[in-house]
């Protein structure tokens, strides 16, 4: 394996939303895939007014049995803690404004309601 080819696997780990929430961490992404009301830079443009600095992620679907790999923006991955209601705030915020409404996730490792 070249050097370069070793930075491309290492890089390409970086890119990826973890299957599994890591514990005590949230995820807020948005599957740009599967949106339907808006373009890739109004979305950021929404989680950048919310206070997030999203980025440009891969997240990898199993469907009909098929490895699809989709790009997604990234707006929150940190610690669990007591802004979690911030959170599920912009969690619902996003997806009353993004269509389809599915297209935004929010993953945690626990649950996130009280």
């Amino acid at each position: 394996m070249s050097a370069n080819s070793a930075v491309l696997s290492k890089d390409r780990s970086q890119l990826r939303i973890p299957k599994i929430t890591p514990a005590g961490e949230a995820l807020l992404f948005v599957d740009l895939a599967q949106v339907t009301s808006h373009t890739p830079e109004q979305i950021e443009a929404i989680a950048i007014e919310l206070g997030y600095s999203p980025t440009l992620r891969i997240a990898e679907y199993i469907r009909g049995g098929q490895k699809v790999l989709e790009p997604v923006l990234l707006i929150h991955q940190g610690q669990l803690s007591e802004a979690d209601d911030v959170l599920l705030n912009h969690w619902e915020n996003l997806a009353s404004q993004i269509q389809p409404s599915t297209a935004v996730h929010l993953r945690s490792s626990q649950s996130l309601a009280a």
